[in-house]
């Protein structure tokens, strides 16, 4: 899009004989609606105003454990949302140790837990089997 040219000067002529200038006013072109840098910078102002929220804490888990080890794993790991299920497959710590890496892939599908969640329980359940081998 290319910018139409600026009018041309309006002349004004001083009708006085002691003065032969003349006045030249400019004027700029107006500047269209749809600006995309000042779209641009309205979007960006509207989301700096956005008001910032808090994230929510881990939800607290409302599933009785029997061993506080499996209970403390299950809570410093993130997985609460999953207690119920790893209580499916695990009574205890020692339990959970035993689980293969194809129970963890059967208990992720059945409970929906994302792969990312997935890994990082992988990732804690490596960290025991090492620690008590």
């Amino acid at each position: 899009d290319a910018m139409a040219p600026p009018p041309p000067p309006s002349d004004t002529t001083d009708n006085s004989a002691a003065s032969s200038r003349k006045s030249v006013t400019w004027r700029l072109p107006e500047k269209p609606a749809n600006d995309w840098f000042d779209a641009a910078a309205r979007k960006a102002a509207q989301a700096r105003s956005v008001p910032r929220t808090r994230i929510a804490p881990p939800p607290s888990i409302d599933v009785e454990f029997a061993d506080d080890a499996l209970r403390q794993f299950v809570e410093t790991n993130g997985l609460s949302a999953y207690a119920a299920a790893i209580l499916g497959v695990a009574d205890s710590l020692d339990d959970l140790v035993e689980a293969t890496d194809e129970d963890v892939d059967e208990l992720a599908a059945e409970t929906g837990m994302p792969k990312l969640k997935q890994r990082k329980f992988k990732r804690a359940l490596a960290g025991l089997r090492g620690a008590t081998q």
